[in-house]
């Protein structure tokens, strides 16, 4: 299967991107609903997160909406 990087806003003020190869592990991954991950989330061109998301797949990143400051590993896991 081919392998998709996904983005979705996160608590309003965060972006969370992940490559994988379905919506609804990206969704498990990224710590939320598949409902709320097809209503939300979609599947980015933004050549910087694609590249970096594409270097780790399975690998969930995080970053301040519209900030340049680097993105950082997160363990969606501990959201929950």
């Amino acid at each position: 299967m081919k392998i998709k990087v996904w983005g979705i806003g996160w608590m309003e003020t965060h972006r969370r991107i992940v490559a994988t190869t379905s919506k609804k592990i990206a969704a498990g991954l990224i710590g939320t609903s598949f409902y709320h991950f097809n209503e939300y989330a979609s599947e980015t061109g933004n050549k910087e997160e694609v590249e970096l998301a594409m270097s780790k797949p399975g690998t969930v990143f995080e970053r301040r909406d519209f900030s340049k400051q680097p993105w950082k590993e997160v363990n969606a896991e501990m959201d929950k």
